[in-house]
């Protein structure tokens, strides 16, 4: 059997800690979208 463990937490950063967070987040979602598009147009292609 797997367990699995989920803790909810709440983080302060500073300023500049979120400012980079949000940056990082950015490229995260831009770095999935470019995945997404990849993988939907080889799936039209089989």
């Amino acid at each position: 059997m797997k367990l699995t463990l989920t803790a909810k937490i709440k983080i302060m950063p500073t300023t500049e800690q979120e400012q980079l967070l949000r940056k990082t987040m950015q490229t995260y979602r831009d770095a999935c979208n470019a995945v997404s598009e990849v993988i939907f147009k080889e799936k039209g292609k089989v």
